[in-house]
């Protein structure tokens, strides 16, 4: 393991923050940071912003990051430059409710979203100004007083949203009734993790304490198992060649199933730091997840993980150990 020197600066990969191609945007207590990622290699840009919210900023592009600063009696959002290292004012929005939760933006059905806290926008598309809000029939928000977090599209263009603490909700496009999706027990909807497998008609979540629930976008049914249940709070999901893996908190292991979501092979972990947190990278052939420590490699094709403690110095140098655990093998 590597240790310290007294120049260099640890950076904690654990704020779920913005990511996109590589570039990650992460904070401590006194700083802020933009990683990029190439490879195993790591370079970090200070980026000289303040009170900017760690879990309210988000890339729109390879060159640009929103973020959201908080006044008195509002939030402003602002747009940041990578390249001219400049900000532009952007949308200011009232605190309201529960404003200052989770943000996110996507693209979807020829219109620009915007998610804050527990309500849902319609904006311009190059995100200037709200054009709307988005309501139910009762005129309530989506999720009521439950934050919202992040947004998906499976593939058949419905939109999937993620609250914090209450199960998705789905909006189906061309029409706008809104389903809900999570399990039947009251305050047991602590939303961890999502993945939309297109190729499968599926959309996996992970919920907190309760496992993973399946949605068949095919059928438009739900798919709970003791089996699924077993694996606790999952935060993170990858798809991998012969399945899928689970990453659970306050475990080991991370587990992984078969594509029919039958047969579960626990797998020890190189480094046993549980808190798995944001993809930094998931591609065909690799996915890197991150932890409070160091990063995670999944090798998919050959169905290897490595671990890799992280310590950046103020010249960007890395230092990285490497150590292997193989499972999945029979496959």
């Amino acid at each position: 393991m590597a240790r310290l020197s007294k120049s260099q600066t640890t950076i904690h990969l654990f704020f779920p923050n913005a990511i996109w191609n590589y570039k990650y945007y992460t904070a401590n207590d006194t700083n802020n940071y933009l990683l990029q990622i190439k490879d195993t290699n790591i370079t970090k840009q200070k980026w000289g912003l303040q009170n900017a919210f760690s879990y309210f900023t988000h890339f729109i592009n390879n060159h640009h990051i929103f973020y959201a600063i908080s006044n008195t009696s509002s939030i402003d959002i602002h747009i940041y430059n990578i390249e001219k290292k400049k900000s532009t004012s952007k949308i200011n929005l009232p605190v309201n409710g529960n404003i200052v939760g989770r943000y996110s933006t996507i693209r979807w059905d020829e219109k620009q979203l915007l998610i804050a806290g527990n309500r849902l926008f319609i904006t311009t598309d190059n995100l200037d100004s709200i054009k709307y809000e988005v309501l139910t029939l009762d005129n309530y928000s989506p999720a009521n007083n439950h934050s919202l977090q992040k947004m998906y599209v499976d593939n058949y263009g419905n939109l999937f949203i993620a609250t914090i603490t209450d199960g998705l909700r789905i909006i189906k496009k061309q029409n706008l009734p809104i389903s809900y999706l999570g399990t039947q027990k009251p305050n047991a909807n602590y939303t961890l993790s999502v993945l939309a497998d297109i190729e499968n008609n599926r959309i996996l979540t992970g919920i907190s304490n309760q496992g993973v629930i399946v949605y068949d976008t095919l059928y438009r049914q739900v798919h709970t198992s003791e089996n699924m249940a077993s694996l606790g709070s999952v935060n993170r999901i990858i798809k991998v060649k012969n399945g899928y893996l689970f990453f659970s908190n306050n475990s080991t292991s991370v587990y992984h199933y078969d594509q029919y979501l039958n047969q579960k092979t626990p797998v020890e972990l190189p480094n046993h730091f549980t808190y798995f947190n944001t993809m930094l990278k998931d591609e065909k052939d690799t996915a890197i997840v991150a932890t409070y420590f160091g990063l995670y490699i999944i090798d998919k094709n050959s169905c290897t993980v490595s671990f890799k403690p992280m310590t950046l110095n103020e010249y960007a140098a890395c230092t990285f150990h490497n150590e292997k655990s193989s499972f999945c093998a029979q496959g």
